[in-house]
């Protein structure tokens, strides 16, 4: 990724894109986890094992003291490499890796998925959605869904990042194209910063596509942040 300078158009600096990626993801997830459950939640649980699965589980521990951290992944060896790396950095947490992904929602206050799966992870009956939070970081497009139906049929309220999510991600338009009506469910995330309209043991859904602005956000910040502390190599342009 390189960073230029808005108005001449000098480039300012060249970043690891996929990593610029990987922490922005994180970051919207965890906001998400700020906002959108309680407190005292010390349940949680990761679909997805892969780098957007660590990115998540990263900035939901910096945001919530996590008791027990569920993990499901169909390759279980990603599930224990995960859990290595997680452990060094937050060694409190007992690190449980799921039967099933219908496991890992039962038990789970808070359920992130963070896949490419094309159909749902997992089948749930109402009453075990209900007061929960749901966080889809994956089905970035049409034909991908991570989340049944249900949930979002279930939700109390649903937040996007972006409103281009109602049409980008099948976790929504799927749904949606069945119930119209869920769209008065469905508000901008960025409202909460406004007013919280999150109410405790309420049922929510969070859906994040993203969008390159957020990527060159981070980077802008990162970049200001090299130069305050003198971090990395300088190259004449």
């Amino acid at each position: 990724m390189v960073l230029s300078d808005n108005i001449s158009g000098q480039p300012l600096a060249i970043m690891d894109g996929a990593a610029i990626t990987a922490q922005r993801t994180g970051a919207v997830g965890g906001l998400g986890v700020k906002w959108l459950t309680p407190e005292k939640i010390n349940t949680a649980g990761i679909l997805g094992a892969g780098v957007q699965g660590f990115s998540q589980a990263r900035y939901l521990m910096f945001n919530r003291k996590i008791e027990t951290l569920y993990l499901y992944d169909v390759n279980p060896g990603a599930i224990g490499q995960m859990t290595e790396k997680l452990k060094s950095e937050f060694p409190g947490t007992d690190y449980v890796t799921a039967r099933t992904a219908e496991d890992l929602v039962e038990h789970s206050g808070l359920v992130i998925a963070a896949t490419t799966s094309q159909t749902p992870l997992f089948q749930a009956k109402p009453e075990v959605v209900r007061g929960k939070t749901f966080i889809s970081i994956g089905s970035y497009r049409p034909d991908m869904q991570e989340f049944p139906d249900s949930v979002i049929e279930a939700a109390d309220a649903v937040f996007v990042d972006t409103l281009f999510a109602v049409e980008e991600s099948g976790d929504i338009a799927t749904p949606l194209k069945k119930r119209p009506g869920i769209r008065e469910k469905i508000k901008e995330f960025s409202s909460l910063f406004e007013k919280n309209t999150y109410r405790e043991n309420s049922t929510v859904f969070f859906k994040s596509v993203g969008m390159g602005l957020f990527d060159l956000t981070v980077a802008s910040a990162i970049y200001n942040m090299a130069l305050e502390k003198k971090i990395g190599q300088i190259i004449d342009f």
